[in-house]
């Protein structure tokens, strides 16, 4: 047996890419760096036949440095046991390689693996999950999951019943408690979950539309800025006819300050009337 085998404390050096690519990861999954290490060995300790041998080139000008907890201790023994492990540092370098070279949405599916397939087997069994969401739980039946357009989000579709509406989670937010094996879906409409998985928005437009007046430099900034922007349905002159909800428009035109003039519906208008009174008084309050 290795002596390496007892040590839980790793220390691997990675390209800097690699570096940077679990640096960003601990930032967007909002988890300190040992516990995203630990995290991303438990999956592929369990799923080690998904590891490969691969050759991991660049400027080895970054060195990683973690501990194992007692869990992952215990995986690592079992592990060497199974596989061949020639050296430690080799292992994890190829391990975190594999890791960063898959698109970030399948690396949250990683991080989030125990919600992620305990949701696929509720959506298999048509069953309601019970989920625990900003400090309280809540009981969802979840129709599917799917990636954002940019392919950097995991989103699940479901209808809530403390909110009594259908909802989209993202899979980072919520922690999966366990499925109600004994009830079934009571809201699943099967043409209303396909139409909605053709035309997903993680802000739940569609169907919903708003009128919105954009001058020159509101026209070019509607094409460069492409974030979150609106489906175009229809336009003329000036006047921009989206696909849009309430939430996204309130997320996405107040970059375009004077540029962009909602038309409706009445109470978006509102909404960005109250805001920007309130930026005025602000910045005139201490005026003369």
């Amino acid at each position: 047996m290795n002596e390496f085998q007892f040590e839980p404390k790793i220390r691997v050096k990675l390209p800097s890419l690699i570096s940077e690519i679990l640096k960003q990861d601990s930032i967007n999954f909002a988890m300190n760096a040992n516990k995203l290490c630990n995290t991303i060995f438990a999956y592929y300790a369990i799923n080690h036949t998904l590891l490969e041998d691969v050759s991991v080139e660049g400027c080895n000008n970054q060195t990683l440095q973690f501990t194992l907890n007692n869990d992952n201790q215990d995986l690592f023994m079992a592990l060497c046991d199974t596989i061949n492990i020639s050296t430690k540092a080799l292992f994890f370098r190829n391990l975190f390689f594999q890791y960063c070279n898959q698109p970030i949405y399948v690396r949250e599916q990683i991080i989030y693996n125990s919600s992620y397939q305990m949701l696929l087997n509720a959506i298999k069994a048509r069953r309601k999950l019970k989920i625990r969401y900003k400090n309280s739980y809540r009981i969802i039946e979840p129709y599917f999951i799917i990636k954002s357009d940019g392919e950097t989000r995991n989103y699940v579709f479901a209808y809530c019943d403390s909110q009594q509406r259908y909802c989209n989670y993202r899979l980072s937010n919520i922690h999966a408690v366990g499925i109600i094996t004994k009830v079934p879906f009571e809201h699943y409409d099967e043409e209303y979950i396909k139409t909605m998985h053709r035309n997903f928005d993680a802000f739940l437009s569609y169907g919903q539309t708003i009128q919105v007046r954009l001058d020159e430099i509101g026209q070019q900034m509607f094409q460069r800025n492409l974030t979150h922007r609106p489906k175009l349905l229809n336009h003329q002159n000036d006047i921009f006819e989206l696909e849009c909800s309430q939430l996204k428009a309130q997320l996405y035109f107040p970059q375009f300050m004077h540029h962009a003039e909602i038309l409706s519906p009445p109470e978006l208008r509102t909404w960005f009337h109250d805001q920007f009174t309130a930026v005025y008084t602000m910045y005139t309050k201490d005026a003369g």
